[in-house]
């Protein structure tokens, strides 16, 4: 379970506000981790989120709707690294899925999320990590009722 109320706002290079608005968000989550082997595991949650959008923001700084969605998650990890000194070291890759089922007004979404990494103790408190991600996000129309 987390909470939090904060501002957003985005800046174009040259300074203009772009998008401001306050928000409150809400977010609670079951998660299931199953390890099949030494190195690999699968996983998945469920989740509730919500964004609330202050009713009083700058219309012209573009906020967006305030939104509710049921979130599923499913990844797939491979993870070689061994404690080695005073860190993790040695190969790790994971792959993401997840999918977004609105619970009102908003538009339902899928993101694939990739990353994968390689980490090597250096010195006695040193490391040389190499990390490599990758992201996608596709977010579909819903109908909204009018």
């Amino acid at each position: 379970m987390s909470a939090g109320r904060g501002e957003e706002e985005r800046v174009l290079p040259d300074g203009e506000v772009y998008r401001r608005y306050p928000e409150t968000q809400l977010r609670g989550s079951l998660n299931l981790d199953y390890r099949l082997s030494d190195v690999w595991s699968i996983a998945g949650s469920s989740s509730v989120s919500s964004t609330q959008v202050a009713e009083d923001w700058n219309s012209t700084h573009r906020a967006p709707d305030s939104t509710l969605y049921l979130v599923q998650d499913v990844s797939v990890s491979a993870d070689a690294r061994r404690f080695v000194s005073f860190f993790q070291a040695g190969p790790m890759a994971r792959l993401r899925y997840r999918h977004g089922f609105p619970l009102g007004r908003s538009n339902r979404f899928d993101s694939v999320r990739i990353r994968a990494g390689y980490s090597r103790a250096l010195a006695e408190r040193h490391k040389l990590e190499a990390p490599a991600c990758g992201y996608t996000s596709l977010a579909s129309r819903c109908p909204r009722s009018a």
